[in-house]
């Protein structure tokens, strides 16, 4: 370590010494002193902070103020200096001008009506104020002035500074006096100084050391590692990335600098994290360890994990992204806690304090105004969390408490018991654990608490204590709005538990305390002297327990003894704080003993202790110290500390003595021997008494133990002291035979006996089995863990456990080996009947076995009527749709298809056997998908997913690349469920395997991809058995396969995962109103989560439960008591769950559903979701009209729109010459009707009743049109042509309405002006379709006037 500080000044002067400072060579200053400073001074001069000047040390020479400033600043490492134009006695060209204003900056130094006075001494109060603004230190009191006889002649402004080093031991006096208007001298300074500032850290770090004192980090970049710290850690004005990692602080970790990031790294600290910085935000990283409450003076940017944050000066608290602070105490008016992170509680004990983070439950204590929680106010005494709504109660506050308060506080044992017991001076240690789940949970250990989050040990009792609440101040305090989350795994379940206000003492630190709202029945009397906490015995009534008693016995599994208390009338959800035993020995004696918690306490009644002889409890070691005196005493009364109150009753246990020195064996056996010696060593004040076991007889004399009748097996004899001092002894032996009394029949699966053997040897051999080898694993057939693998009758439990998993769900042949007591092992070659796995079930197969619906009888029969048009491509500005697909959803229970590279894609691979299509005729099955643009085939493969938009409905809809080929998409199917759990005989399963996917025990499974609250999984690893949920039997007839219907279960089918089940309570089931167009379903049912949630959290229930779900079952009541149809569905036609909105279940109307005859699906309705890992989901709804599917909603299919743009463009060419002056009805009525199909398909929202309405009835009106037969007249007639010497003759045709239909030459010789006649022929055209009354208006300037004039005086004449 760098124990030099590289500052070096001249403080009799204003010259400054080299940067690197050396060993003092105390030689030179023929000055220095031999008295109580020499050692101090030489320390100053060695860390650079004094120097002498002309060969003299001048020890008695006063320190200026100017000087004071520059050590100061200079041994911080200050670099940003404040403006000292308001003071006008500080000259720019000052030797010691830069650091006054450094000084300055820091808030060390503050002036007087525009006055530094650098120039002058600097007196003791002066100085002490600066090095304790420089230090951080506060908190000493203006009593612990008053041991001094001028204590009371301080400044105000200095009381609170002189009493903070007095407290902290580095300002001692000097007979009885503080001098403190004295002013200080050069050697005062040195003990001081050197007392405050043990070592410097410079840049180059330091690792592996222990210092004695405070230590001062001055410069950026230093490493700190490895290292103990008995005093404080500062971090100095202009050390920025600093980092420590396993550093010990006993004091605190002071930061002054840290702008850029100061990374704290399991590291532990007695009193906490001080930030203070006067230089802007202070940024600090915490991971690991334990740091205690970090304290904000000044603004600051949190990284990492900080259980508590005290706001004490008005700040602003940045909690970064991905940090996490559990409770924020902020008692500084105008503050601010802000950021990303996460923010648990936060206690506002000033007004106007504001919380911007997200999820932070805000409380505003007791008299507190203008608190906000995002944009909400929090009222006082309520509470308010950022981002919802909602208020509670607060409580818990210590707003307005009087001298003395009432709190439950965290207190060790040792200090706990301490008053409680008497002269047993043996310390109550805390509770060890190397199990780490059961000291977590507070069932099992209520009225306990613990320090460590990772549970390795039980610290003390959590208890009600009356405390001068001053002396609180710096202890964790716990609110209404405190929380902790605890996880814990016991017997294979994993739960998380919030314990929250009160409850989270469970887990914090020694004398955390919780404000009580009134005083408690039983409290102890906690004092605080000298930094040390004391605890009186416990207060208020103990009642009597008269009816309770207790029974001690010998107990070698929880310790040595174990007492069972029964009749104490305790309630059922008492908390037990601590028991204390009460023993006497045989010259009256008493002396007491403390239990805790789980190693001597549990189930509130069961007590254990240890005296030293089993030393080890479920891998736990037992601390026996404080218990071993109490063996050969009689424990005369029990006392419990209970939150019912304090209970006690008289007993008389007496604790036989335990001893090494009494020895009892069994030895000299042989297989097939009939007899043993039994060999006793006991101390001669033990007088031996011994009990063989029955069918056997000991000689006394000979020591011998005969074996009789006994059958082969484990025995034991007792030895006890017939006085009564010692406790019984045991031995154990074996009475064994050669011969085998058992043998395997494979036909019945069972242990049979050998044909020379008796059937009681035989029973004999099955009663005596002590464990069965399966392969290499040997399972123990008794004790706590035992897993029968032999059944009583010698059949072989196929369905075996051990820890949760079955030994021979695989169906693998196994060589086992029975090891039975007395009898030699025996092997045998077994093979399980069945073998359990994960099938991919089409969906046909899957539901034959479920009973549900089915019209006809081909379960995988198809429909091309379609039930939902699926938009692919739409113009953005128009909004039209350019490409669309039909989805076809109506058959029964065949492939669901789908033409999209959107729709079912990657949520069909959760849980859904997904194949993916394309052009160049190449299947691909999807195992899961990395993210959106990134998938995993079932072989392993990666393969990159790019989406194309169509331009027809032909075209490719994406483009898979796999191997640096690319393939072209035209869709994908969904045949089936994936993940089925399924039992077949061993014997088929080969010819299974050929015949369906499987993934075997042991195998892992994987779908979809984490998608906002939906979770893919990759890692997950296949443990199908008997027990598992959701189980179906497969049989095999000839070489076709079936699947039975789904057993209930117990099991999840996944190694290591306990069967989830739904917690409703945190789901919303709703009915949707239908007003049409969604899918083909008759209803929706949406499934989503009640609370905000992130995607890995407890509430995210919908988003869990979804990624697995695999089917559903619907069964439909109506307004019947019994079921009237049940349903399956199929994944993306009927049940379907998105990222972000739910859950979404239906059913659509096809071969698969069809509601009951007389019913319209209003009515009751259960569903039952099945999903892989889940208990069956099942709820209830009850649709109402308005949720029951109107069919006249339904968008036109792709179908309809064809077929009636035909009919439109047939009936368009019927009407091409339409007059609606002379159309006939007929064609009247066929043009409204074209006209609409017009508008019909021009409109998005065509409904597929209006299609189907006008598809029925413009076939009709066309045939209509075609076959009309109008009624004519035809009639002949001629005119002169004027002077041009010929008639005009023609025939004209008119309709029923006059209308001229047609005109014909009727043989009109014209002569020489056959010229002018054919160019009137030629405008005949002019005249049809046209009524009589237009004949004139009809042009004849062609040059033919004359005649075509003839011509209209001919058809006016034949109309008359």
């Amino acid at each position: 370590m760098k124990c030099k500080n590289t500052i070096a000044m001249v403080l009799a002067g204003a010259m400054l010494l080299p940067s690197n400072a050396f060993a003092a060579d105390l030689s030179q200053y023929k000055d220095f002193p031999n008295d109580w400073s020499a050692k101090s001074l030489e320390q100053a001069i060695d860390d650079g902070l004094l120097n002498g000047s002309n060969g003299m040390i001048d020890a008695k020479g006063l320190l200026t103020r100017a000087q004071m400033a520059a050590i100061v600043s200079r041994s911080f490492g200050a670099a940003k200096t404040a403006s000292l134009d308001d003071y006008r006695d500080v000259l720019p060209s000052a030797w010691y001008y830069s650091d006054m204003g450094k000084a300055v900056k820091m808030g060390a130094f503050q002036g007087a009506n525009g006055l530094l006075n650098p120039d002058a001494p600097i007196t003791r109060e002066e100085a002490f104020t600066v090095l304790a603004r420089a230090f951080a230190l506060e908190g000493g009191g203006s009593a612990t002035l008053k041991d001094f006889v001028d204590g009371g002649t301080v400044s105000s402004w200095a009381s609170e500074s002189v009493a903070a080093l007095v407290a902290g031991g580095y300002v001692n006096g000097a007979n009885g006096m503080l001098n403190l208007k004295n002013n200080i001298t050069r050697a005062e300074f040195a003990k001081v100084i050197t007392g405050m500032a043990a070592s410097y850290v410079g840049a180059e770090g330091v690792s592996g050391k222990t210092v004695e004192g405070n230590v001062i980090v001055r410069e950026s970049g230093a490493s700190l590692s490895g290292m103990t710290i008995n005093g404080d850690l500062i971090i100095a004005d202009s050390a920025d990335k600093v980092s420590l990692d396993n550093v010990k602080v006993t004091g605190r970790i002071v930061i002054r600098g840290g702008a850029d990031a100061v990374g704290i790294k399991d590291t532990t600290t007695g009193k906490g994290v001080l930030v203070s910085s006067p230089n802007g935000a202070a940024a600090i990283s915490v991971s690991g360890g334990s740091v205690g409450t970090v304290t904000a003076k000044s603004d600051l940017s949190l990284s990492g994990s900080v259980s508590n944050v005290a706001v004490t000066d008005k700040a602003t608290l940045t909690v970064e992204k991905n940090a996490s602070v559990g409770t924020v105490t902020v008692s500084a008016a105008g503050s601010k806690v802000t950021g990303d992170g996460k923010v648990t509680n936060v206690q506002a004990n000033a007004n106007n304090v504001t919380v911007t983070s997200k999820g932070a439950k805000v409380t505003a204590g007791s008299g507190v105004s203008g608190v906000k929680a995002g944009d909400k106010a929090v009222e006082s005494g309520k509470t308010e969390t950022v981002g919802t709504g909602g208020s509670s109660s607060g409580g818990g506050s210590s707003s307005s408490r009087s001298d003395y308060s009432y709190v439950l506080m965290n207190i060790p044992y040792d200090e706990f018991y301490k008053a409680e017991l008497n002269e047993n001076a043996a310390a109550v240690d805390a509770v060890s654990s190397a199990t780490k789940n059961k000291t977590r949970n507070g069932s099992l250990a209520g009225g306990s608490y613990h320090v460590n989050p990772d549970g390795s040990d039980i610290t003390g009792v959590t208890y009600p204590v009356r405390v001068k609440t001053s002396d609180l101040s710096g202890l964790t305090q716990i609110t209404d709005s405190s929380s902790v989350s605890i996880t814990t795994t016991l017997k294979g379940n994993t739960s998380t538990i919030d314990y929250t206000g009160k409850d989270a003492l469970f887990q914090s630190a020694n004398h955390s305390y919780y404000y009580l709202s009134s005083a408690p029945s039983s409290y102890k009397e906690a004092t605080l002297s000298d930094g040390k906490w004391t605890f009186g015995k416990a207060t208020g009534s103990t009642k009597q327990a008269d009816g309770a008693t207790a029974t001690l016995k010998i107990d070698a599994k929880h310790g040595d003894y174990k007492i069972k208390v029964e009749h104490l009338d305790l309630s059922k959800n008492a908390v037990v704080y601590g028991v204390a035993l009460s023993a006497v020995d045989d010259e009256g004696k008493t002396t007491s003993y403390g239990l805790r918690h789980l190693e001597n306490i549990w189930k509130q009644t069961e007590l254990a202790f240890s005296t030293g002889f089993v030393t080890e409890s479920h891998g736990n070691t037992l601390r026996s110290e404080h218990y071993k005196s109490i063996m050969g005493k009689t424990i005369n009364k029990i006392t419990y500390f209970t939150s019912d109150g304090n209970y006690e009753f008289a007993t008389k246990l007496y604790v036989p003595v335990k001893s090494a020195d009494v020895k009892v064996s069994v030895g000299g056996l042989a297989a097939d021997d009939r007899e043993a010696t039994l060999k006793i060593e006991v101390p001669s004040d033990f007088s031996p008494k011994v009990t063989v076991p029955k069918d056997m007889s000991y000689n006394e004399k000979t020591g011998k133990i005969t074996f009789n009748s006994a059958l082969p097996g484990a025995y034991t004899v007792t030895v006890s002291d017939a006085k009564g001092k010692y406790a019984d002894v045991t031995a154990s032996f074996t009475v064994s035979t050669s011969n085998a009394v058992a043998k395997y029949d494979s036909s019945s699966a069972s242990l049979k006996k050998v044909d020379n053997a008796e059937n009681a040897d035989f029973a004999n051999f099955l009663k005596n089995i002590t464990s069965v080898k399966v392969g290499d694993k040997e399972y123990d057939a008794t004790g706590k863990k035992a897993v029968q693998i032999i059944k009583t009758d010698g059949a072989i439990d196929e369905d075996a456990k051990s820890d949760g998993e079955a030994l021979f769900a695989d169906g693998k042949e196994k060589t086992l080996i029975v090891s039975a007591a007395g009898y030699p092992d025996y092997e045998f070659k077994y093979t399980p009947t069945y073998t359990y796995a994960y099938a991919a079930v089409p969906y046909d197969e899957y539901w034959k076995g479920e009973s549900v619906y089915l019209d006809g009888d081909n379960w995988t029969a198809s429909s091309n009527e379609t039930d939902y048009v699926y938009p692919y491509v739409t113009d953005k500005e128009t909004k039209k749709v350019l490409v669309s697909y039909d989805e076809k959803d109506k058959g029964a229970f065949d492939a669901t298809s789908r033409a999209t590279a959107r729709h079912g894609i990657h949520r069909g691979s959760y849980q859904q056997v997904l194949t993916l299509h394309t052009q160049e005729n190449q299947d691909f099955e999807v195992a899961y998908w990395n993210n959106g643009t990134s998938l995993v085939l079932k072989d392993g493969t990666e393969a990159t997913f790019t989406t194309t938009a169509p331009a027809t409905s032909s075209d490719s809809v994406a483009t898979i690349t796999v191997n640096d080929q690319e393939y072209h998409m035209t869709g994908s199917t969904m045949t089936g469920i994936k993940y089925v759990p399924v039992k077949v005989k061993t014997a088929d399963f080969e010819a299974f395997k050929t015949a369906y996917e499987v993934t075997e025990n042991g195998g892992t499974l994987t779908g979809g991809y984490t998608e906002r609250m939906l979770l893919g999984y990759t890692d997950l690893v296949a443990a199908v058995d008997a027990d598992t949920e959701g189980l179906k039997e497969v049989t095999k007839s000839g070489d076709n396969f079936s699947f039975g219907a789904r057993q209930d279960g117990t099991g999840s089918g996944i190694k290591g995962t306990a069967l989830k089940k739904v917690d409703a309570s945190k789901l919303k089931i709703e009915a949707q109103n239908f007003s049409g167009g969604t899918y083909g379903a008759m209803f929706r049912v949406h499934i989503t989560n009640k609370n905000t949630a992130d995607a890995s959290s407890d509430d995210n229930v919908y988003g869990q439960l979804g990624s697995r779900m695999q089917s559903v079952t619907w069964q439909y009541y109506g307004n019947s008591d019994t079921v009237q149809a049940t349903y399956g569905t199929k994944f993306a036609a009927d049940i379907w769950m998105h990222g972000n909105n739910g859950i979404q279940l239906g059913l659509t109307k096809s071969l698969r559903a069809e509601l009951p005859a007389g019913t319209d699906g209003t009515g009751k309705w259960v569903g039952t979701i099945h999903a892989l890992g889940y208990k069956d989901f099942t709820f209830t709804v009850n649709l109402a009209a308005e949720n029951v599917r109107d069919t006249g909603k339904d968008p036109m299919t792709n179908d309809q729109r064809t077929e009636l743009t035909k009919l439109k463009d047939e009936a368009g060419a019927l009407l091409k010459n339409y007059d609606a002056s002379k159309a006939t009805d007929a064609e009247k009525t066929l043009k409204a009707h074209y006209d609409e199909a017009e508008a019909l398909l021009a409109n998005e929202n065509a409904t597929t009743s209006k299609a189907a309405e006008l598809l029925g009835e413009l076939p009709g009106m066309i045939d209509a049109v075609k076959n009309a037969k109008p009624t004519t007249t035809t009639k002949s007639g001629e005119a002169e042509v004027g002077s041009f010497g010929y008639k005009a003759k023609v025939t004209v045709t008119f309709d029923q309405n006059g209308n001229v239909v047609s005109i014909t030459d009727n043989g009109t010789d014209p002569g020489t002006n056959r010229y002018f006649w054919n160019i009137a022929k030629g405008k005949f055209v002019d005249f049809e379709k046209k009524p009589v009354s237009e004949i004139d208006g009809i042009d004849a300037t062609s040059g033919a006037t004359v005649s075509l004039n003839a011509v209209k005086a001919i058809i006016k004449e034949l109309s008359k």
